[in-house]
């Protein structure tokens, strides 16, 4: 375990202040199928790690010292893992487990030391009946579990969880008396309350879009079959599209980027703010177009006229207490290059016929609006990230929510020896830039999207440098 400190100064007053960097040991990670950053459970941070049939536990304290590894003995049978999830005081395994004419889902929950606390088959259900390829999402609390599987064209398989007791609360098979061919799905979320809300999109074509709408369905224990809200968006075509709760204040949002024909441009966003007792009623869209300053602001002074964000996507939404809302964009574009080397056409023979793919993550942009879904203030927020054949694992951002403001991590460059820089935003959209750390010499590369907030000034960070894992945890 290595121990870095950085004391940065700044004339500009929230910027004093000291960042400590925490470094694990060396994990070499070259046979893990997959590995999940737990974060901290009870008195340690966790890592799980599947190995081909082995899964096992690695424990290591709130300094990042290696205590111990430890083999979790599951059955042998082969299993379908949906989710590994922390918990305050121990973590679970949720599983399908196939039998010769009928699957289970099983639940293991683990303490922080590695130890089993109980094994509990949540149900059983038919092979033939019922696929045992589910889907899951997790409440805002973590408190419960949804597994979802489309059964027919219009007909869904849920099944509620609740983590706290360990046990299934319901499960229903439901009617979507909309669904059909043509419509296509977006989004699908569970309350902290155990409502699921599921958005679908018919339409989105410049060919019929006449009939362009939305289909926010409402889903809750024993409804039978659900009626969906329709929510038309006839002028424009949407791109991106979210669906988010606000558990404070009980709405539901959705919001999204529109266009016209060209995919990759947005001439703005739209968004509707639903209380979840008026869910039912008639719903119309807010569209904001952006600015010509907004947009001379992001892309400069250029000579080609622009009136659109090219290649933004959505990829936060934060939630005020009095129901205001930020939402925070990012410039994203994938360039598949081919090669000039011909043992690389020929793809029946020697390897990959595309050539190179380059990954770009620059620019990102801030919004700010009340709950009246007025907009208060607009930012832009530069770097420039650019990668090739990594699947832009080292690119884009960790958001880091605190009472006061926002922290945006990311990493200035996508290289060894690289600069890590934070944008700081406070409420009124003020932001400032700065650099927190250098990892020059301690052969990091950081993957800020698999990134864990562990308190209010903690960050746990993974590193995956030639299949040698290390956990950074970066304390401000």
């Amino acid at each position: 375990m290595k121990r870095i400190y950085l004391v940065l100064f700044f004339a500009f007053s929230w910027s004093l202040g000291a960042q400590e960097v925490l470094i694990s040991k060396d994990i070499n990670v070259r046979e893990d199928l997959k590995y999940v950053l737990l974060g901290k459970v009870g008195e340690h941070i966790l890592l799980f790690r599947d190995i081909n049939s082995k899964k096992s536990i690695e424990i290591f304290d709130e300094n990042l010292k290696f205590k111990y590894a430890r083999d979790l003995n599951m059955e042998k049978d082969k299993k379908r893992i949906y989710h590994v999830f922390p918990q305050k005081e121990n973590f679970n395994i949720l599983y399908g487990l196939p039998k010769r004419d009928s699957f289970e889902i099983r639940q293991r929950v683990m303490d922080s030391a590695g130890d089993l606390v109980d094994s509990i088959r949540l149900a059983t259900f038919s092979r033939k009946e019922i696929s045992e390829r589910y889907k899951y999402s997790v409440s805002d609390d973590k408190k419960r579990l949804l597994l979802f599987n489309k059964v027919k064209r219009n007909e869904f398989h849920f099944i509620m969880i609740n983590l706290e007791l360990n046990e299934m609360v319901w499960q229903e098979k439901v009617n979507l008396l909309s669904e059909a061919s043509g419509v296509q799905f977006q989004d699908i979320l569970i309350s902290n309350n155990e409502d699921i809300f599921i958005l679908f999109e018919r339409s989105n074509n410049r060919y019929d879009k006449k009939n362009h709408q939305f289909e926010l369905y409402h889903i809750y224990e024993n409804i039978g079959d659900a009626v969906p809200n329709i929510i038309p968006f006839t002028k424009y075509l949407s791109k991106d599209t979210h669906l988010t709760i606000d558990e404070k204040n009980q709405n539901v949002l959705i919001i999204g980027l529109y266009t016209e024909a060209n995919r990759s441009a947005s001439f703005g966003y739209f968004f509707n703010l639903i209380p979840i007792d008026k869910i039912e009623d008639e719903n119309n869209l807010t569209l904001k177009p952006f600015t010509l300053s907004f947009i001379n602001d992001l892309y400069g002074n250029s000579k080609r006229a622009i009136n659109s964000l090219d290649y933004y996507f959505i990829k936060d939404v934060v939630f005020d207490e009095d129901g205001g809302f930020v939402w925070i964009g990012e410039m994203f574009k994938e360039y598949f290059r081919r090669t000039s080397n011909p043992y690389m056409r020929d793809s029946r023979n020697y390897g990959d016929s595309r050539g190179y793919v380059d990954f770009y993550n620059e620019d990102m942009v801030i919004f700010g609006l009340d709950n009246t879904g007025n907009e208060l203030w607009s930012k832009v927020l530069n770097k420039k990230q650019f990668s090739q054949d990594d699947d832009a694992m080292y690119s884009s951002y960790f958001l880091m929510k605190t009472p006061s403001r926002l922290r945006l991590l990311f990493n200035d460059e996508i290289k060894r020896n690289n600069t890590v820089s934070e944008y700081l935003v406070d409420p009124m959209g003020n932001s400032h830039r700065k650099t927190v750390l250098n990892t020059e010499y301690e052969n990091l590369r950081l993957q800020f999207t698999e990134s864990i907030q562990v308190g209010s000034n903690e960050v746990i960070v993974p590193s995956l440098s030639a299949n040698i894992l290390n956990l950074v945890k970066i304390q401000f």
